[in-house]
């Protein structure tokens, strides 16, 4: 699925966040909330509606016959990535926002701007993590190739005492 807002600035962003109506299309545009869904008991089409107090859903009051009504409804947050947090919706795509577009370190602004506590910013940071690292395995591609030079180095981190030359126990990391 194509992206049409990828290319904007924090700014214009910012001004998404302030009007409910942009949001909800943003969110619909890039694949996270449905625009509608079929009410399971009738078949009839509901859209996505957004109350006051940030929550989202379908809901669908059709009656059938004069006493028996439809009742179904159902959070747009069940089934995406945003399901199983009590964050506002608000609150996870300033998180997000400010996650892509600062640079490290970057966890304290994090935690202040969006209101959140130590444990939930270490969690939704290693889910923007793991957002990302899925997204390079999906397009990962070799590198190198006729006439291209690659070059490989190699480090090993780990643990030295007193800057003393000796065996390092620890990790080996290649780049190339």
């Amino acid at each position: 699925m194509a992206c049409p807002g990828c290319d904007m600035k924090l700014m214009d962003f910012a001004g998404i966040l302030r009007n409910t109506v942009k949001w909800k299309d943003f969110l619909v545009s890039h694949g996270i909330f449905r625009q509608s869904v079929a009410c399971p008991t009738c078949g009839d089409i509901r859209h996505l509606v957004i109350a006051r107090n940030d929550r989202c859903y379908y809901r669908c009051n059709k009656r059938h016959g004069k006493v028996q009504r439809c009742n179904f409804e159902r959070s747009a947050r069940q089934g995406s990535f945003v399901g199983g947090s009590k964050l506002s919706v608000e609150q996870i795509l300033n998180f997000c926002a400010l996650w892509c577009l600062l640079p490290n370190p970057r966890y304290r602004v994090l935690r202040e701007e969006t209101n959140i506590s130590k444990k939930t910013a270490t969690d939704w940071s290693i889910f923007c993590r793991e957002v990302c690292l899925g997204w390079v395995y999906d397009n990962r591609r070799q590198i190198g190739g006729s006439g291209n030079v690659v070059e490989i180095h190699e480090s090993k981190f780990g643990p030295q005492k007193y800057n003393r030359d000796k065996r390092i126990e620890g990790q080996w990391v290649f780049g190339g």
